[in-house]
Order: structure tokens, then sequence, then C-alpha cells
């Protein structure tokens, strides 16, 4: 259930109001030698005269792999102060620095087997 909550928030961030942020640091965390590493981005934003601090890439953050390639993905932040938040209008504290993209498609596959049902969801 709590996946699908998280699906369907990340499938309409898109459309929801956005702000600008301060950013306040940036980083990678995972082990110390390999393994997977996941980025992280903290940023402060006002709204309705409330103040905030996330760190959340996306809903669904996905974004983990190697660290050379998270290191990859946080160059884009080099340099910046600033970034555009998206925020949820019916929660101001829950916030992401890159929505879904509302043009993805779901395909739900159910196979039938003689144990029973079987079945993913996809992305495309």
């Amino acid at each position: 259930m709590i996946f699908v909550i998280l699906f369907y928030l990340d499938r309409v961030s898109c459309g929801w109001p956005t702000t600008q942020a301060s950013i306040v640091d940036y980083g990678i965390i995972g082990p110390t030698g390999g393994g997977l590493h996941r980025p992280y981005v903290r940023y402060k934003y006002t709204v309705a005269e409330n103040s905030y601090v996330c760190e959340r890439l996306s809903i669904l953050d996905i974004s983990i792999g190697d660290k050379q390639k998270v290191m990859d993905q946080l160059s884009k932040f080099s340099g910046l102060t600033e970034v555009t938040v998206y925020y949820w209008p019916l929660w101001n504290g829950l916030s992401v620095i890159a929505p879904s993209s509302c043009t993805k498609k779901i395909l739900f596959l159910i196979f039938i087997t003689l144990i029973g049902l079987i079945g993913s969801v996809v992305i495309i």
C-alpha cells in the first residue's frame, strides 16, 4: 500500500507548485569502500512564511549506484546556491528537486500460472 501512495506522489509531483530553495549542503551517503551509494542535496525553502529543510531528490529516489555514478549526478549541483523545488500543496514539507516525468507510461503485467497470479509493474 505504501508503494502505491509513493508511486502516486511520484507521478503527480511534476504538477506541484514550485519555489526557490537555498542549497545547504550536498554529498554522498554510503559505505567508505565499495558498494552502493546514494546522493543527497539538503535544501531550505519557505512556503507561506513557514521554512522547511528537505533532502529528497525525487519521491521514488532510485538514484543509487556506485560512487562514481553518484558523484557524476551530484556534479550538476556544484557551484549552485539555489535550486527550484516542487512542493506538495497538501503538505508543504514534502518537496523534490527532480519531479517525475508526467509522460511515463505504466504497464501492469499479470501472468496466470499453476500456482496463482504473478504480477509486476513496469514503468517506461
